[in-house]
């Protein structure tokens, strides 16, 4: 990954925003070392964004990770067939001798 994702909290806080947040900053905290403050405004919306953006990274690495299987390869237009079929060539260049690495770069070079 070589993006920064990042939240901003900005406005007044009303009470069911603060509600909100300190609800969903006690229950992070159970499972952190180092909790997050919510004494105040400032800290409630420091510590509410600090959860955000890591759940908006953990959110961008599921997708990464998706984006080459076969479900992302699906979302992105290719049948069953179409990767039964991409299955069946790779075979066949592995078993003519073909290294995974030469098989890779030609992908690559498509």
């Amino acid at each position: 990954m070589t993006i920064t994702i990042s939240t901003k909290v900005t406005g007044a806080l009303d009470a069911d925003d603060k509600r909100g947040m300190i609800s969903r900053i006690v229950e992070i905290n159970r499972n952190r070392a180092t909790p997050l403050p919510y004494d105040s405004g400032a800290n409630i919306k420091s510590s509410y964004e600090t959860i955000l953006t890591e759940s908006a990274t953990a959110e961008h690495l599921t997708n990464i990770a998706n984006a080459s299987t076969a479900t992302g390869l699906q979302f992105n237009g290719f049948t069953d067939n179409d990767l039964a079929q991409i299955r069946r060539a790779l075979a066949d260049k592995v078993q003519a001798g073909k290294s995974i690495a030469t098989i890779v770069e030609a992908v690559k070079a498509i």
